[in-house]
């Protein structure tokens, strides 16, 4: 949230709605759960904030920009009554429609049905990368020519100045890890759905084929933290694996 404040502009007003959130989520494997119930709900309780906006202060918005799921309530809206400010939809990876385990996609079909309906009543859907057309022409019905590819604002020559070989080598340095070959890198929420249990598994299953000085660093924070330290004493990785936090 701070983040976001400083990167707007001098004059920009931001509103933010509060998630009131059900107690879902909170335990291992429910974070499906928690998605597609806590979600909808903010999205409803965003459109009703903004749609009093739009009331208060006709012509005064150009335009709607949602990502995802999060112009569900707005695209109800919009269903039930006309629109007069477009709405604009930005999809993102669609992870939700490309699970191969069979629990998981049954669980999120609310999910995709609400993507659906909102790419469906948006007056425009913007793509972040071309590798995406196919997948949301397949998954949201929406033709190649209809959309509109906004590559996500990343300036790969700032992202290079941000590091070097020095700097990577002072920070491994920092981590005691001056000597390690190979470092592998995850980055990432340590989340129960990111896997990085699954990691630690990979890595004892290869250990033996590595050289003694092989090293494992994650890079974030989260609520799986714990597990992931446990999967890795159980594995006996802990003197190759360092998990640096945020």
């Amino acid at each position: 949230r701070i983040m976001a404040e400083r990167s707007f502009p001098a004059g920009v007003r931001i509103h933010w709605v509060a998630a009131r959130r059900l107690p879902l989520g909170t335990r291992k494997g429910t974070v499906v759960l928690d998605r597609i119930t806590n979600y909808p709900f903010w999205a409803q309780r965003a459109a009703l904030t903004l749609s009093a906006q739009l009331k208060c202060q006709p012509g005064q918005w150009a335009v709607v920009h949602a990502h995802g799921l999060a112009g569900w309530g707005m695209a109800r809206a919009r269903g039930r009554v006309p629109q007069e400010t477009p709405l604009v939809m930005t999809t993102h990876g669609l992870e939700e429609f490309r699970s191969h385990v069979r629990l998981k996609r049954w669980a999120y079909a609310p999910f995709r049905n609400g993507i659906r309906t909102v790419a469906a009543r948006s007056d425009a859907v913007v793509t972040t990368d071309t590798a995406l057309i196919p997948l949301v022409e397949r998954h949201l019905d929406v033709c190649a020519s209809d959309q509109i590819v906004i590559p996500n604002a990343v300036d790969p020559e700032e992202c290079r100045s941000l590091g070097n070989r020095s700097r990577g080598c002072e920070l491994l340095e920092g981590l005691g890890l001056n000597d390690a070959s190979p470092v592998f890198l995850s980055v990432g929420r340590v989340e129960a759905n990111k896997a990085f249990t699954l990691m630690v598994e990979a890595l004892a299953q290869v250990a033996p084929d590595l050289p003694h000085s092989w090293a494992w660093v994650l890079v974030g924070d989260g609520p799986e933290r714990p597990n992931v330290q446990r999967a890795i004493q159980n594995a006996g990785l802990n003197g190759h694996s360092v998990l640096a936090g945020s």
